[in-house]
């Protein structure tokens, strides 16, 4: 067992199992990976890189990945599990943190791959979603005009006056 590995989560909403794999095995193919086992439809185990590259966390660097897949009626999940084989364990132990990182946006392909792949989400139900133009939303961006300044209050005259005329009775 190596001393690191890497696991990463995905979930496809709306798509089917069958569909999901089979994408996912064709990037692995397309990217020149060598697939050991295919268990239709819940586990791919692949080897995929090679020794020979410059950094430690190259994304090419060689490696097993293994996808694990798990289903439900809204979605389909992926577990992807991946780990230096012996050869290149301990370049990866140098920079874990990098090798992560890379390896992350390497899988990120492969979502994107899939995403592709899948047949487009229906739209949920409701008031649809509205997208401002792009000058709507340059303007919106700008603060609003201040308010205005209320108009001055009209006196009342005749709370003046019996003021007024109080203060008058209080002099006398």
């Amino acid at each position: 067992m190596p001393e690191v590995a890497f696991e990463y989560k995905k979930l496809f909403k709306g798509a089917k199992t069958e569909e999901v794999f089979d994408a996912v095995l064709e990037w692995l193919q397309k990217k020149g990976a060598k697939v050991k086992t295919a268990e239709r439809p819940t586990l791919i185990e692949s080897l995929y890189g090679r020794t020979d590259v410059a950094w430690n966390w190259d994304k090419d660097l060689l490696r097993t990945v293994n996808f694990e897949f798990v289903a439900s009626k809204e979605y389909v999940g992926l577990s992807v599990f991946q780990a230096p084989v012996r050869k290149t364990e301990k370049r990866v132990l140098e920079s874990p943190f990098q090798a992560n990182i890379t390896w992350r946006d390497w899988l990120n392909e492969c979502w994107d791959y899939v995403s592709s792949k899948l047949a487009p989400v229906e739209p949920a139900k409701g008031v649809p979603m509205r997208i401002p133009s792009a000058k709507a939303a340059g303007e919106a961006g700008k603060a609003p005009p201040p308010p205005k300044s209320p108009p001055p209050a009209a006196k009342n005259e005749k709370a003046d006056t019996d003021t007024s005329e109080s203060a008058k009775g209080s002099e006398s």
